[in-house]
């Protein structure tokens, strides 16, 4: 008898929306897959509370839809697809709180790994990452080994 580490995955789509998603997994033993896998579904439940740019209201903004994170005057600016929201708070606090899937990329920059496109390399030793909304990040050589390390570990 042969056993194979085949997954199977059946996807069935609600067309009730008044009920909340829900993930059902048949496993016979956990494995690191399953574990991100259930990491990355528990992340993009959570919410980081945030100021507006642009008024005095806060608002909670999933970490899934975040894009990258830069400080700016001592401000931390969170970028999504439509909005630029800011948190007066130190930078290396706010990324050591954020989930495994944000990673610091340069100085005063972090990125979610997952609004990663492309991955470009520059003759000095850079890199440029294209993201989902084609915006460009560079990423300064000091952190493009770390980055390197979470991406295989991310695959």
């Amino acid at each position: 008898m042969e056993i194979t580490d085949d997954v199977e995955v059946k996807i069935n789509q609600i067309k009730d929306t008044a009920h909340s998603q829900s993930v059902i997994f048949n496993i016979f033993k956990m494995n690191a897959t399953f574990e991100k896998v259930i990491d990355i579904l528990k992340q993009t439940n959570s919410y980081l509370l945030v100021n507006s740019l642009n008024s005095d209201k806060q608002f909670k903004i999933r970490y899934s839809h975040i894009f990258y994170l830069d400080y700016v005057d001592r401000n931390v600016c969170i970028y999504t697809e439509k909005e630029t929201y800011w948190l007066k708070s130190s930078f290396a606090s706010v990324v050591r709180s954020m989930p495994d899937n944000f990673i610091q990329v340069s100085k005063s920059r972090a990125v979610n790994i997952f609004q990663i496109k492309q991955v470009e390399s520059t003759l000095n030793g850079n890199l440029i990452l294209s993201l989902t909304t084609k915006e460009k990040i560079i990423v300064s050589r000091r952190y493009v080994k770390k980055l390197k390390n979470k991406l295989e570990k991310m695959l």
